[in-house]
């Protein structure tokens, strides 16, 4: 089941169709190297890990057990990644060169097989955005805390380079 982030943000997370909110789903927690799920962050303390989804629907998200909902330290693959860099929401996107695509507006999710399939990234000022752009996981170099670095290059410009001085004769 393929899902972009903006059709399960601010989900409700459940342990039975009938049962109390237990938060909702507030953002997504991306390997940095291999573009799978680690896991959603509920609310501003828990994260899910995708295997602890029993079911998906329109209007909330059921899981297996309460006991899915874990403290982000509690979960070794974060740890291991570091928060700051696997959360994917909002991240800033450049070039290897450093040109600024923009930020990342939206994500394509593959809930089967809990993979990143492609982000949505666009400039926005003042509520107006242009410069879309659609990008993969493969298109990625690396993942920083606050950036993603990308392997391409836009159409037409060169990298920023830093040359040396030309020796006067």
């Amino acid at each position: 089941m393929k899902k972009y982030w903006s059709q399960i943000a601010n989900l409700a997370v459940k342990l039975d169709a009938d049962s109390n909110e237990l938060g909702c789903l507030n953002g997504v927690f991306i390997h940095p190297d291999n573009g799978q799920i680690i896991g959603f962050l509920v609310g501003v303390l828990k994260v899910l890990v995708p295997i602890d989804v029993s079911k998906w629907s329109s209007n909330e998200v059921i899981i297996t057990e309460s006991e899915a909902l874990m403290a982000p330290t509690e979960l070794y693959r974060l740890k291991e990644c570091g928060m700051r860099r696997a959360f994917f929401n909002r991240k800033r996107v450049y070039s290897k060169g450093g040109h600024r695509y923009g930020a990342i507006r939206d994500f394509r999710l593959d809930l089967t097989i809990n993979q990143l399939i492609s982000f949505d990234v666009s400039k926005k000022l003042l509520g107006i955005e242009w410069a879309k752009r659609q990008f993969t996981f493969r298109d990625i170099d690396h993942i920083t805390d606050t950036k993603v670095i990308l392997v391409l290059e836009p159409e037409g410009e060169e990298p920023l380079a830093i040359h040396s001085p030309v020796p006067s004769t």
